[in-house]
């Protein structure tokens, strides 16, 4: 399930790539919702992996409150979103080998006096579910989504070998995001932009291109940059209400990359590491059973 509230760009692509990776089935903005996850879990004995990218919550004064924030059930005109909570999962069977909730502070819980955690994942533990992955603080999205899917990459090559551990692939998730310079980010987004391109999603294609482009900026690559801001021009100039929003935004770039160059600020360095801070990568981690 990806980008209930409709406002994490890469969350949608996350579950997505999640889904394609192991043939599973994506629930997307409004079709996340809380009775479609229960009717899911109602029509399935087991799960290999239920992933949830989307908000999330924690339960500061009453754990069985952490939560995370889902699509609003039709009656709910406001369309408000839904809080699943730990209290609510708990009282689910949830027969799964991997639960991973892609949401900033999942982790949180609350010290009772029996000395465990109380919160998310306690609850989805309780309810059945093997391992449980999940961060302890705020994620950023799109380095988040980077770490999903080179993890996942992981955890299916293991699968196939039938070596490995869960712990390992998510590591190996980490130190992926860890490592990345700009030059990698750039072309990983372009290669996504195609693979938009290739499915007619050109709103998908327009973020990853727009993320390419920031990038080459970062870098001081303005020329370059330039153009290809250019071109994100051209591409909405095909279907300009689709994407009214966008254009004045393209516009304010393209503008500071001609004053950029007039100026002479195009110093280029691609071997930065945008992600190798902490806050990027070393945020999840893995409870329960960590064997494939």
């Amino acid at each position: 399930m990806g980008d209930p509230t409709r406002d994490l760009r890469y969350a949608r692509s996350e579950a997505e790539s999640v889904a394609e990776a192991f043939n599973g089935e994506s629930l997307l903005a409004l079709k996340a919702t809380k009775q479609h996850l229960f009717d899911e879990l109602e029509k399935h004995q087991a799960l290999d992996i239920l992933h949830l990218a989307c908000h999330g919550q924690a339960g500061a004064d009453d754990a069985s409150q952490a939560g995370v924030l889902l699509a609003p059930d039709r009656a709910n005109r406001k369309f408000d979103p839904e809080m699943l909570t730990a209290g609510e999962i708990v009282r689910h069977k949830l027969h799964a080998a991997l639960v991973t909730i892609s949401a900033c502070d999942a982790g949180f819980g609350k010290v009772e006096p029996s000395d465990e955690v109380l919160g998310l994942t306690r609850s989805l533990l309780y309810a059945g579910a093997s391992s449980v992955l999940l961060s302890y603080w705020p994620l950023d999205d799109f380095s988040t989504y980077l770490i999903i899917e080179r993890s996942y990459e992981e955890l299916r090559r293991m699968i196939a070998e039938g070596a490995g551990n869960k712990a390992e692939a998510v590591r190996v998730g980490q130190r992926f995001v860890h490592d990345l310079t700009i030059k990698d980010v750039v072309t990983r987004c372009d290669v996504s932009a195609e693979h938009c391109a290739a499915r007619s999603d050109i709103r998908g294609q327009l973020e990853y291109l727009y993320e390419a482009a920031e990038w080459v900026t970062e870098a001081g690559d303005l020329r370059d940059a330039l153009q290809r801001f250019s071109n994100m021009q051209k591409l909405i100039d095909t279907s300009p209400t689709a994407f009214a929003g966008l254009t004045d935004s393209i516009q304010d770039e393209i503008e500071q990359c001609e004053l950029g160059i007039l100026l002479g600020r195009d110093q280029i360095d691609y071997s930065a590491k945008p992600f190798s801070g902490e806050k990027h990568w070393a945020g999840f981690f893995l409870h329960g059973d960590w064997r494939l």
